[in-house]
């Protein structure tokens, strides 16, 4: 089902609790989390129903992906440099290359 189509089926089962609920923009993160945005604030007391219809239409899907973390090191300028020209040359992102190199060197 595509979003558009994800994001109609959530707005019917949200205006069958509340005429106003809305949710527009619906898209996923590479982790897995769906985001949104609301046209109005859910009222408490129909927040159990309102989470029945999340859980149901976007529970949890996550992708089975290892998670890609920010990780800070320090190199030579001519490593850098190497590395830069590397991923020109092979058309891949730095990241990639360094994560082939380490994955390498941790067997």
């Amino acid at each position: 089902m595509s979003f558009k189509g994800l994001e109609g089926t959530v707005n019917r089962r949200l205006r069958a609790i509340n005429p106003g609920y809305k949710v527009s923009g619906l898209r996923q993160a590479p982790d897995g989390d769906y985001w949104f945005d609301l046209a109005l604030a859910f009222r408490p007391q129909d927040m159990p129903r309102v989470n029945q219809v999340f859980q149901e239409l976007l529970g949890d899907r996550r992708v089975n992906t290892p998670r890609t973390v920010q990780a800070k090191f320090y190199l030579h300028e001519r490593t850098v440099q190497r590395l830069r020209q590397k991923a020109v040359k092979s058309r891949k992102s730095q990241s990639e290359l360094v994560e082939e190199a380490l994955q390498l060197a941790l067997k």
